[in-house]
């Protein structure tokens, strides 16, 4: 046998372990371990205790390309933006967004009472497995997929069917999302 045909050692297909730590150093691995399971551990904690003091998500840096009107198109007020399957796009358009399916779940909590946040609206999108936006990048500015509204269920929860997003330059796979009160109140990011 050649040693150059031996794979014994390629470097791929050993798992996402294997690649995080090749792309991350080891010691600020160990950090994001650390405090994912830290939240873990308040998590659970804090789910345990009725009486425990719930923590608001401090407001994080808006996302680019929301179409929300603030910086742009608005596809809130087009009819069909409800909805839980956001891979293909919806009204006039028809493109749909190929890649690796994947279901997000977001629970909500009234930072209030610690209780179910039923009846908020969540706006969801994200980009392609190319790294582009719908509305935005050049290309598929006539498509409008990787976007939706729906409305927490009893348990505070919205579940999205959509596809994995890439990275791209500065930023790992990502989805934003914004919250509303009400799906009345979902119509533009001055909401």
């Amino acid at each position: 046998m050649n040693p150059t045909d031996d794979h014994t050692n390629d470097d791929f297909d050993l798992g996402l372990q294997h690649d995080l730590m090749r792309l991350v150093s080891r010691r600020r691995m160990l950090r994001y371990v650390a405090g994912a399971g830290a939240g873990a551990v308040a998590a659970t904690t804090l789910a345990g205790r009725a009486s425990a003091a719930c923590v608001l998500i401090p407001e994080e840096t808006a996302g680019p390309y929301p179409g929300d009107g603030s910086n742009g198109p608005n596809v809130l007020t087009q009819s069909g933006i409800v909805r839980s399957d956001i891979r293909s796009s919806f009204g006039s358009m028809t493109g749909t967004a190929e890649g690796v399916p994947l279901q997000i779940t977001l629970r909500l909590t009234d930072v209030t009472n610690c209780g179910v946040l039923q009846g908020a609206a969540v706006y969801l999108w994200h980009c392609d497995r190319d790294g582009k936006y719908s509305l935005y990048s050049s290309g598929i500015t006539n498509q409008n997929y990787l976007r939706g509204v729906q409305v927490t269920d009893a348990n505070g929860e919205v579940t999205f069917t959509t596809i994995f997003p890439a990275c791209y330059s500065g930023r790992w796979p990502h989805a934003h999302f914004e919250v509303y009160p009400n799906l009345a109140s979902a119509t533009s990011a001055a909401n």
